[in-house]
């Protein structure tokens, strides 16, 4: 071989080379902000579900307390109906001179008040 082909062949080898290892450029810089938006959206979302998540906390805590109030309202409910039921089924079982005496001491008393008035 003589000089001109091995200079050839060097510069065909070389242009190859750097063909092929030359890597085409991309645009990345777009990319990484682009990465970096959706970061930072993500943080803000993750702070709004903290924030959420503690508000729902507190609401569930609140709502505890009012099934608890609840609660005791529907006992006093069931207590005073069961009272007035007694009370109902006592007068049922009323006898007629039970009733008399009833409605004379009720109505006695009631008479006395309006005439001291």
């Amino acid at each position: 071989m003589n000089r001109v082909s091995v200079l050839l062949l060097c510069i065909t080898t070389l242009a190859i080379y750097f063909i092929i290892a030359k890597k085409p450029e991309l645009d990345i810089k777009r990319y990484e902000d682009q990465i970096a938006e959706l970061e930072q959206e993500v943080l803000e979302r993750e702070k709004e579900n903290d924030s959420l998540q503690t508000k729902s906390l507190e609401l569930e805590k609140a709502i505890a307390a009012y099934d608890v109030i609840i609660e005791n309202f529907r006992n006093q409910i069931y207590d005073i109906q069961r009272d007035a039921q007694e009370k109902v089924d006592a007068v049922d079982n009323f006898g007629d001179d039970q009733l008399e005496q009833f409605f004379a001491e009720r109505y006695k008393r009631l008479v006395k008040n309006d005439s001291i008035n």
